[in-house]
């Protein structure tokens, strides 16, 4: 199963579950996609790399321009770009937008961190750092910080609610591995209002899904049921 392939499943698993900031079309039992694309956004307004894109419950586009250093908005329906975020000189990888408009925004490049762009705000201030860059963001109701460390083979959670502690490591071991407690090459993520985490498990060809406090996960999908 192709990394993309595996993506999108997850993305289409948890269409139905809780989440204030995010999109979440309703999908029939059979769900079917229109074979022609409608083109909104190529070329000079987005440059070669792209690493992640956020849509949020009004349809506001976020994406992540690598190689332009900079996240960049469209609002619903416009094909012209609404504001840019400059990561300069660093390259954005994953992107996150809360419910409030918070803005986080992963570098992958060294030194790694996840920044935080309020709303109307220019500058960003760095909300956690991190050994390596975070394939994918997630933050929950709770307000803890989710990030998937693809080369680590883990994901970790931060508490962006003031707290001083450490970022603690929830999934996976840091070494590679198939076995229910490891991960290899973790990347989408997901949490649910039960703090159950799903986890993109791309090189192992599966989605996992740890309880809350549960460092053994559960596979709920795996290649040979797609």
């Amino acid at each position: 199963m192709s990394t993309i392939g595996i993506w999108i499943i997850i993305q289409l698993m948890i269409s139905k579950m809780a989440g204030e900031s995010f999109n979440q079309p309703e999908f029939s039992s059979l769900p079917t996609w229109s074979p022609n694309a409608t083109t909104f956004a190529s070329g000079y307004t987005t440059g070669y790399v792209i690493y992640s894109i956020f849509i949020t419950t009004d349809n506001t586009v976020y994406v992540s321009l690598f190689g332009f250093w900079r996240v960049r908005i469209w609002l619903e329906g416009s094909i012209v770009p609404f504001r840019d975020i400059s990561t300069s000189p660093r390259y954005p990888y994953s992107v996150f937008v809360t419910s409030n408009n918070d803005i986080y925004v992963n570098t992958g490049n060294s030194p790694y961190s996840v920044d935080k762009w309020t709303l109307n705000v220019t500058n960003s201030i760095s909300s956690m750092f991190v050994d390596d860059a975070c394939v994918s963001l997630f933050v929950d109701i709770e307000d803890n910080l989710y990030c998937s460390l693809y080369n680590l083979h883990k994901v970790i959670k931060y508490s962006i609610n003031g707290s001083a502690n450490p970022a603690t490591t929830i999934a996976g071991t840091g070494n590679a591995g198939l076995s229910s407690d490891m991960l290899d090459g973790p990347q989408g993520i997901f949490v649910d209002r039960n703090l159950s985490l799903y986890v993109a498990d791309c090189n192992n060809n599966r989605i996992q899904l740890f309880y809350f406090r549960q460092s053994n996960g559960i596979t709920i999908v795996n290649s040979t049921e797609v």
